[in-house]
């Protein structure tokens, strides 16, 4: 009298093989997404014209219209203000605003460090994803 069992495991290393070449273009296709997506976050922040305009300044809308977001490489995007004065309203990641523009503007810098709060969070997640869209 008594129970008996059998256990019997089997290990497919070409499925594995073969799930782990995935591997890499799937984490590249998540990490281009997701920077793809802050990207276009901090693009977006930094359109907005948050200050009111004063007596001494003209909207013309050009620093919105100048400022993108693109692919700069494979996993690789870019946000830029390109119109030649936005470092003086915006600022720099190592260059302050002019002192007219603080306080009335979101620096450049803060607009990037809130849109990259948890970014090593996001990308964890990415990999996750990619490791179980193949199946490991």
């Amino acid at each position: 009298m008594g129970i008996e069992f059998e256990v019997k495991a089997s290990v497919d290393p070409k499925g594995i093989s073969r799930n782990l070449r995935a591997l890499s273009p799937a984490i590249d296709d998540e990490l281009d997404a997701l920077t793809k997506t802050k990207a276009y976050a901090i693009r977006d922040e930094a359109k907005a014209y948050e200050a009111a305009p004063t007596a001494l300044s003209q909207r013309t809308g050009r620093m919105s219209r100048e400022t993108t977001a693109y692919r700069a490489a494979p996993a690789s995007w870019k946000a830029e203000m390109r119109a030649p004065y936005s470092k003086y309203v915006r600022g720099t990641m190592t260059q302050g605003q002019a002192w007219m523009h603080k306080g009335r503007w979101t620096s450049w810098r803060d607009i990037v460090k809130r849109q990259l709060d948890n970014v090593k969070r996001d990308m964890l997640q990415a990999i996750k994803r990619a490791r179980e869209r193949v199946g490991l």
